[in-house]
């Protein structure tokens, strides 16, 4: 595994290595709120 850009977000590291990953790390979120 290379490495991969990401965010952490309320604890959880989502990869955001892709607009479309990003997009459903989004939705996750917003889904938990």
């Amino acid at each position: 595994q290379g490495q991969v850009s990401g965010e952490c977000y309320s604890g959880r590291w989502v990869d955001v290595g892709t607009p479309e990953r990003r997009d459903a790390a989004e939705r996750l979120l917003w889904r938990n709120i």
